[in-house]
């Protein structure tokens, strides 16, 4: 447990709360224990409608470590924002009130990325990405394996340098419904010149059935192209020529169209609806796709959208570029149909 809030804090951990009394005590406990570092903890109460509100002041009245901050329901983005501004450590992390961390966590992050003097630690369970300190202007090709992976998209198991987020006021974006952690770690990114990756995972994440990847999102494509965007200014403030740059977001354009196209069809049901909403991520992500990988985009995207019907999106002869748009929409009409 911290020692005093008198003494530098090593780690201010952020933990936005909303209607979380069933996981919270576990939460804060599981930080309370964490021992070897200073830390403080900031309950950001997003305006609860349970006991999740008396829980944190009752954690805040015993334990000095544990400020609480209550403010009207904004999100989670908010949340965090209040918890960044109000935040004191030379690090931070976030951790989500119905997760936990494991014992010596804090401890064990913060001893790595103080040996290794970076920016950044992140834990990447993934044998393709090497472990230890990154230097990322001499390890490109790692770098690009790390914003593909998976844990490159959500904001927990990190450690971000406090001042680097307060001098550049890279905060979360409260429009955004979904796709918000992986466009502020893309914006985080553009001011590190390395990063430490560990391999041992301490946060326990508690799957959540009811989350936002399974509500409908009408603005879902253009979420996916914010995060084309912050990713292009990403890689400019590299050492990446504009021809890497390009092949890389021609990449990342064909993947968000793939996952657009299966957010439609399975959280809409309207017909019109799809194939609006599917029109629309097309002509926003396709001009970011290279002409020559046109042909590859759907050679194996198949998309679900109940037990019974599967549905493929094949541009195996899609090439010439003024052809292209008329015969996606083609295509998008075959997708729409049951």
């Amino acid at each position: 447990m911290t020692e005093s809030l008198n003494k530098k804090i090593d780690i201010s951990v952020i933990v936005p709360v909303f209607n979380a009394e069933k996981y919270l005590n576990k939460c804060i406990e599981s930080v309370i224990k964490q021992e070897k570092i200073t830390f403080e903890i900031i309950l950001v109460d997003d305006g609860s409608t349970d006991n999740s509100s008396k829980i944190c002041d009752e954690y805040s009245n015993k334990y000095d470590c544990v400020k609480v901050i209550h403010k009207e329901n904004g999100g989670v983005s908010s949340a965090r924002n209040t918890g960044i501004k109000n935040a004191s450590g030379k690090y931070c992390c976030f951790v989500d009130s119905d997760d936990f961390l494991l014992e010596n966590a804090l401890c064990n992050m913060y001893k790595a990325i103080e040996e290794n003097n970076s920016c950044f630690l992140d834990t990447v369970l993934d044998r393709d990405i090497k472990t230890g300190n990154c230097k990322i202007n001499n390890e490109k090709k790692l770098f690009l394996k790390y914003l593909i992976s998976g844990v490159s998209y959500y904001p927990w198991a990190k450690l971000f340098k406090l001042d680097i987020i307060k001098d550049n006021e890279i905060y979360f974006d409260e429009s955004m419904e979904c796709s918000e952690d992986a466009l502020y770690i893309r914006e985080y990114l553009r001011y590190c010149d390395s990063m430490t990756i560990i391999d041992k995972m301490y946060y326990s994440y508690q799957i959540n059935e009811s989350g936002l990847s399974n509500k409908p999102h009408k603005e879902y494509a253009l979420y996916f192209g914010k995060k084309l965007i912050a990713l292009r200014k990403l890689l400019e403030s590299k050492d990446y020529s504009k021809k890497e740059i390009e092949e890389f977001l021609s990449f990342r354009a064909i993947h968000g169209i793939r996952i657009s196209i299966g957010h439609y069809v399975k959280c809409f049901s309207n017909s019109d609806d799809r194939e609006r909403l599917i029109s629309n991520a097309i002509n926003l992500l396709l001009p970011y796709v290279k002409e020559k990988k046109i042909k590859n985009l759907g050679l194996k995207t198949w998309f679900f959208f109940n037990k019974k019907s599967i549905y493929k999106l094949n541009i195996k002869k899609l090439v010439k570029k003024e052809e292209r748009q008329e015969k996606l929409k083609k295509l998008i009409k075959k997708i729409i149909k049951r």
